[in-house]
């Protein structure tokens, strides 16, 4: 006979499935089958109870003596590996940016904006690089561009900036 619930083989002489407990079709209440050390009794009807099953089969209440089945690794297995650590507490958390880079990039690229794209102040580079490349034509806005990204990059390491585009403290 099996479980309706959960196919597990039950025995003739059980009213209740050891493994998860649901009401079995037989009524017969007593076991003929003999104590094993690796049986116990039921607490609440006394009937035979197996360690390895987690509900006795006479009344359906749960077996305190339960094992779970252990899983058995091989010798040659190694213990699980933990996962890789990294230097970021969530996937959405970006590195720090060092202050000393921006102010290079600032003083030698300024002009199109590569410092503030760096720190992710996108907006202002999309700003720097639009006036470098638009401001051509009148070839005021290259200049205007280049004296924005060089004094921005004498601030960034003279440390009057210290923060990225997305409020964290920039490092040296």
């Amino acid at each position: 006979m099996r479980c309706k619930h959960c196919s597990t083989k039950i025995p003739a002489d059980t009213r209740y499935c050891p493994r998860c407990g649901a009401t079995v079709e037989s009524q017969n209440k007593h076991r003929t089958r003999s104590t094993l050390s690796t049986e116990n009794r039921c607490s609440y009807c006394n009937g035979t109870v197996k360690n390895s099953e987690k509900f006795c089969s006479h009344c359906g209440k749960e077996n305190t003596n339960f094992l779970a089945p252990k899983t058995s690794r091989s010798p040659r297995q190694s213990p699980p590996k933990p996962p890789p650590q990294n230097t970021f507490t969530t996937s959405t958390e970006r590195p720090l940016k060092s202050r000393s880079v921006a102010g290079i990039l600032g003083i030698l690229f300024g002009a199109l904006g590569l410092h503030n794209f760096y720190l992710g102040e996108t907006g202002k580079g999309a700003m720097q690089l639009i006036l470098s490349l638009v401001g051509s034509i009148i070839l005021i806005g290259p200049l205007v561009a280049f004296i924005w990204g060089f004094t921005e990059g004498i601030m960034l390491l003279a440390g009057s900036i210290n923060t990225d585009g997305y409020n964290r403290p920039l490092t040296r």
